[in-house]
């Protein structure tokens, strides 16, 4: 029987165990805070930001190397045909070419003259002491 009244006692404490509460009281102050917890999972990466300033411009480089040689030119016009070196003495002579002949030059040699063109072909000059007239003659195209 005491089994039975302890029972009974127990299931009469729970059932009126709320009736003979009192009013409740105030909060009590808070109490100590606990220790950190383990650290959390990394998170995503942000957006890009923009891009900073330009910076300053670098040390200029050293020369490229040479380039390739180009490509040779036209030919050029065909050059004076051989030609012939006349001469003169005196203190008046005149340097002449043969008819099929141009006077390309006529000068005095060393100096101490002149040579004047009289025509296509022909040169009057004047050299002084031992000095010699030159002309050279080619041959017309």
């Amino acid at each position: 029987m005491r089994i039975v009244s302890v029972a009974l006692l127990l299931v009469a404490s729970l059932a009126l165990g709320g009736c003979f509460e009192g009013k409740q009281g105030p909060t009590g102050p808070a109490g100590l805070a606990g220790s950190p917890g383990p650290k959390g999972d990394k998170g995503d990466p942000g957006d890009r930001g923009p891009a900073g300033p330009a910076g300053p411009a670098g040390a200029r480089g050293d020369a490229g190397a040479a380039g390739a040689a180009g490509a040779a030119g036209p030919a050029g016009p065909a050059g004076a045909a051989a030609g012939r070196v006349v001469t003169c003495t005196g203190a008046t002579c005149a340097v002449k070419c043969n008819a099929n002949e141009v006077l390309v030059s006529a000068r005095v040699a060393p100096e101490g003259g002149a040579c004047k063109f009289t025509g296509a072909s022909s040169a009057d000059c004047e050299a002084s002491g031992e000095a010699k007239a030159y002309g050279f003659c080619a041959t017309a195209n």
